[in-house]
């Protein structure tokens, strides 16, 4: 009786094959891309109210979530620069340091892509 012949060629094959399902099922698994793409942000203007504050100008510091983001020139009615913020809940506030002045905190949420401009009326 004679034993079958292994063909040194056809073991190498099968295992490549195998090899190379189980590295495709395991990058299938993974998922692939797994970047969280870019931020999603807003923007934030703060604006003097012009109405009830007159036409001056004053130093005001600029508050988002408790935390300066700038301390600079105010001129009433005049937007400042954008501050960008993440999509979401946030609390703006302002103070004017030389005189203690503070605006009441404004509470909003904004969408990705979104503005928001906190108004800020004197009293």
């Amino acid at each position: 009786m004679r034993c079958p012949t292994l063909s040194m060629n056809v073991v190498p094959r099968r295992m490549v094959s195998g090899l190379l399902i189980l590295v495709l099922a395991t990058v299938m698994a993974c998922g692939g891309d797994s970047s969280t793409g870019p931020a999603a942000l807003g923007t934030v203007f703060f604006k003097v109210d012009a109405l009830s504050c007159g036409s001056g100008t004053n130093t005001v510091a600029f508050y988002i979530d408790g935390s300066v983001v700038a301390t600079q020139s105010a001129t009433a009615g005049v937007l400042t620069q954008g501050f960008s913020v993440s999509a979401g809940t946030h609390i703006l506030g302002a103070k004017v340091p030389s005189n203690g002045y503070t605006w009441p905190n404004t509470t909003f949420t904004i969408a990705a892509g979104g503005s928001f401009t906190d108004l800020l009326p004197c009293s």
